[in-house]
């Protein structure tokens, strides 16, 4: 994808009479490469406390066609990405109030904006930092500009329209239900209505409004995120694309904000132009028993994207837990793993009550832990019955509990067995019998 600058290419190629006629298929070739290409201009944040480097950056970005913007420190920088949006951010690791990793942490909370540090070579602990908080990649301060440049351009071309073969990449499996979510992607990306994406907990809400978001003619746009405990900015209330995350969270004032917003959607120069939004809720079933506006539940509800839970597509497990161990041991830097038939048997038996998220937990375990490159049924119980989820865990934590409170009364009895029995309300036998199974009391040696 190339950057062009507007200026460089209003120029039209000169068409002397002597040309006309004699023109080759390579000459016309050569001038159609030279025709502006129909790129949509991005705008560029680089934060820079060194002005002299920061004006440099952005002159070779300005080359390439792109718009830029300029801040001095992290505030202003923070500032500045709040009020005019931009679709990416080249920041220094040497920023200070906020540091970096804070700056970080704004940005992502705030929408899909990638960002780019540069970094001096001492700095290795803080790339570190750098990327496990998000950074979409990290260069060498010392690095020329133009791989800086090709860098940026590398983030916003990974942004590009994606199409439906695409889709079936991001969204998997093969079952029925996952090929009609992929198919009702496919039909509401260039339908400009409101779009809501129900799923349970862990479901990845977020990744299918993202997918939404890249197949839809707003594509170039950054995706500003709203959620209950944000304010209505004025970079919010100015932004195109809007993620109502979580939208049954929302106080009275943000949903009577948000239903005006959506009623002048059909308008030409309206803003926000497209609005999605997520829940864990049935909308219309909150707004019956007057927890949720039940003029934005009817209004936000006729375009539904249900996320299927785990639990109901067993066949696409196998396809899942493939992608995810791919990306595991990619992200750990190790060879692949390969589950056996009953290992594949071991998840398929699990409820996934958190689906993805939980799911994803579970792969990136037993492929940090995997011996060998093969992950057996054995590994799979050991590191299901480790969930939080699992029956064995829930059954673990309310014998924690359970020991926790024999203790409390044995101690406010002073030991006194039979006191504890007569506050429990059960016998002294029972009360013995607990205290051994929890270690309390020693068990009782049987002699023949």
């Amino acid at each position: 994808m190339k950057f062009r600058s507007n200026r460089a290419t209003q120029r039209s190629p000169r068409n002397h009479k002597s040309e006309r006629g004699t023109r080759t298929l390579a000459n016309q070739a050569e001038l159609e490469s030279r025709a502006p290409d129909l790129q949509p201009r991005f705008r560029i944040l680089v934060i820079e406390p060194d002005l002299q480097r920061g004006a440099a950056i952005r002159q070779h970005l300005e080359q390439r066609g792109f718009d830029t913007l300029h801040s001095s420190n992290g505030t202003h920088g923070w500032t500045t990405i709040r009020r005019r949006r931009p679709h990416a951010v080249i920041a220094s690791l040497n920023l200070a109030n906020p540091n970096p990793l804070e700056l970080l942490e704004k940005i992502n909370s705030s929408g899909s904006i990638p960002v780019l540090f540069q970094a001096a070579a001492p700095q290795l602990a803080a790339v570190v930092a750098a990327i496990k908080h998000g950074a979409r990649d990290v260069v060498a301060a010392s690095s020329n500009l133009k791989s800086i440049v090709l860098r940026i351009e590398a983030l916003l071309t990974s942004r590009s329209h994606v199409s439906r073969a695409e889709i079936e990449k991001r969204v998997i499996g093969n079952s029925q239900c996952i090929r009609r979510l992929r198919q009702r992607i496919h039909a509401l990306a260039n339908v400009r209505v409101p779009l809501l994406v129900f799923g349970e907990t862990g479901s990845e809400r977020d990744q299918i409004v993202e997918v939404l978001h890249a197949t839809s003619p707003e594509y170039t746009e950054s995706l500003a995120f709203f959620c209950a405990t944000h304010d209505l900015t004025p970079s919010l209330r100015e932004a195109s694309v809007v993620y109502l995350r979580d939208i049954h969270e929302f106080s009275p004032a943000a949903q009577a904000y948000w239903l005006q917003s959506i009623s002048r959607l059909k308008e030409q120069d309206a803003t926000p132009r497209r609005i999605y939004a997520s829940t864990t809720m049935n909308l219309e079933t909150m707004a019956s028993i007057g927890q949720f506006d039940p003029r934005l539940a009817s209004i936000i509800s006729q375009f539904k994207i249900v996320i299927p839970p785990i639990r109901k597509r067993p066949q696409d497990l196998r396809h899942l837990v493939q992608s995810l161990a791919l990306g595991a041991a990619q992200d750990m830097g190790g060879r692949s793993v390969n589950f056996t038939p009953a290992a594949i048997a071991a998840l398929r038996l699990h409820s996934w009550p958190q689906n993805m998220q939980e799911l994803k937990f579970a792969i990136e375990k037993l492929v940090a832990f995997a011996a060998g490159g093969r992950i057996t049924r054995d590994q799979v119980r050991s590191v299901l019955d480790e969930s939080p989820t699992s029956v064995a865990s829930m059954r673990r934590a309310g014998d924690e509990r359970r020991r926790l409170e024999l203790v409390k009364l044995l101690e406010e009895t002073g030991g006194n067995l039979a006191e504890a029995a007569r506050r429990s309300g059960v016998s002294r036998g029972s009360i013995i019998y607990r205290a051994q199974r929890f270690g309390l009391l020693p068990r009782r040696s049987r002699t023949r």
